[in-house]
């Protein structure tokens, strides 16, 4: 009887540790997604770079000050200590806003976001999206140096020297970057007929419904450079040059050089 027992408890011993080991892991495991769980609500930015040891909570913290004081600049002299290439943005800003006003604006929300990861990592950037108090979204590049954050004011406000309406009426004959959605078109008319000479481009106009029509010629020593990035039926961010020919008919422009795909200019200030 007594070997008996003894065989029951030697059988029994592993089938009640193993139960008990089953019960540890899986509280284990509700501990540490817990943790996760909590732990992604306090720091809802997930950097699309490598953060080089930094908590992302302490990512989040100093890149939501920076967007914040940004945001809340009421001045361009206030604005330009928080941007990136502060001194050739300086004038920039001097004439965007003598026709688009200042408005300070205080931030609600702000993560990381996972697209264009491509340019994020090709120059240590973070691509932010904020929600304003005034239910505006803003996507934005911070680069970081020197433990602060700057924000990319170009490429935030789609810096354009004109607007598309007024580059049909001022018609400017010397070619002015722009930053535009280019779309390959099959459109040619006029004095741009023919697509043996020219390739045929749909240009939109950030923050305007209106579009224009660009040619550039296939002899363009800019173009290889462009067309690589053209995807049919794709609007394509691009930074282009653009006159409008003395004898141009209706919305029909001439694009003379390609400047960089993406409204992002790299380099130091």
């Amino acid at each position: 009887t007594e070997t008996g027992k003894l065989g029951t408890i030697t059988k029994t011993l592993p089938y009640a540790l193993s139960r008990i080991m089953a019960l540890l892991v899986i509280a284990i495991g509700l501990l540490v997604f817990k943790d996760i769980r909590f732990a992604s609500k306090e720091t809802p930015l997930q950097s699309p770079i490598d953060l080089d040891g930094a908590r992302p909570s302490e990512i989040a913290t100093r890149a939501a000050e920076a967007v914040k004081a940004y945001l809340m600049a009421a001045t361009i002299e206030d604005k330009l200590r928080h941007v990136r290439r502060p001194v050739p943005v300086r004038p920039l800003m001097s004439d965007h806003y003598s026709r688009h006003p200042l408005m300070p604006v205080a931030l609600r929300h702000l993560v990381v976001r996972s697209e264009y990861q491509d340019i994020a990592r090709a120059h240590d950037l973070y691509v932010i999206a904020a929600e304003t108090e005034d239910d505006e979204q803003h996507s934005m590049l911070l680069e970081e140096a020197d433990g602060h954050y700057y924000v990319d004011w170009e490429s935030h406000v789609a810096y354009n020297p004109m607007s598309r309406e007024q580059l049909l009426n001022r018609k400017p004959t010397r070619p002015q970057s722009f930053r535009v959605y280019a779309t390959l078109s099959k459109y040619y008319n006029f004095n741009f007929d023919d697509p043996r000479k020219h390739l045929a481009l749909e240009l939109g106009f950030p923050k305007d419904e209106g579009i224009l029509y660009g040619y550039i010629a296939w002899d363009n020593p800019s173009l290889k450079r462009m067309i690589k990035h053209l995807v049919d039926g794709e609007q394509v961010p691009m930074i282009l040059d653009i006159q409008v020919p003395e004898n141009a008919r209706e919305n029909q422009v001439e694009v003379t050089g390609f400047q960089q795909y993406r409204w992002f200019v790299a380099g130091a200030s």
